[in-house]
């Protein structure tokens, strides 16, 4: 794919429901699959430098760790990718083929919308000033930790900001209030309707599982998706690489 436009979020097949409902879920930072995704160091008050560092800042990290679980857990995070021909994605995230990857235009702005934290004393404090939050944003790839120093500003570019390790997943990131969700699962997984707009594509795996073919060709006879391209991977053993091609009528 040659849209610099697109990006790109890829699925296991276990999760039919996003083809059949259409819906995407927005996870809480603290339930991402990284656990240093989001954090930060924090330091420690003057008087407490020397204690702090003899037991190696645990008492900041766990403020932190409060921080990103109660004060930054009314805040979903939906994470995508620039590149939908990743090899580790393709055999991580979509299990070995087996699974599916849909295509956003960026440029439609999906999934906009409010972003909001509470302050301690329970007034809104408004994000959507900020990229990122309801708003798309790429993360920067660093490995120096995001550092504040006791009663700094709080740093929400860290939410931002991953190891290099991760650069392969070339990622870009929305936050929103959890409040918005279409529609809540249980007591935390909160559902976002994908705009029909900014649907572009939807690519199947070389192996795909046949009851996401079927979804997949379901959704092709919908009219407010007669503008989505629906491709399926095609693996090349000699070259070793990904390519695709329009999927073929039944």
């Amino acid at each position: 794919m040659d849209d610099e436009h697109l990006i790109y979020k890829y699925y296991s097949s276990d999760r039919i429901d996003v083809l059949r409902n259409l819906e995407v879920r927005f996870t809480p930072l603290a339930e991402l699959n990284d656990p240093f995704d989001g954090r930060f160091q924090f330091g420690a008050r003057e008087d407490e430098q020397e204690a702090a560092v003899a037991d190696n800042y645990r008492s900041e990290a766990a403020q932190v760790e409060v921080y990103v679980r109660i004060t930054l857990g009314v805040l979903g995070a939906f994470c995508l990718s620039k590149e939908c021909a990743s090899e580790v994605m393709w055999a991580h995230y979509a299990k070995e083929h087996r699974g599916f990857v849909i295509g956003l235009n960026r440029r439609v702005q999906p999934f906009g919308g409010s972003a909001f934290i509470w302050s301690d004393y329970r007034t809104k404090i408004d994000l959507t000033s900020m990229e990122g939050f309801g708003s798309l944003r790429d993360i920067d790839y660093c490995d120096t930790p995001y550092s504040i120093p006791f009663g700094g500003p709080v740093p929400f570019d860290a939410l931002f900001r991953k190891k290099t390790r991760w650069t392969y997943e070339q990622e870009v990131r929305i936050f929103r209030s959890i409040y918005d969700a279409d529609r809540t699962v249980g007591t935390g997984i909160h559902l976002f309707a994908i705009p029909p707009e900014a649907l572009a594509v939807i690519l199947l795996g070389a192996n795909v599982d046949p009851a996401i073919e079927s979804t997949a060709r379901a959704l092709r006879a919908r009219p407010d998706l007669s503008h989505v391209s629906f491709r399926r991977a095609v693996l090349d053993p000699r070259q070793q690489t990904i390519s695709f091609v329009d999927l073929e009528d039944p």
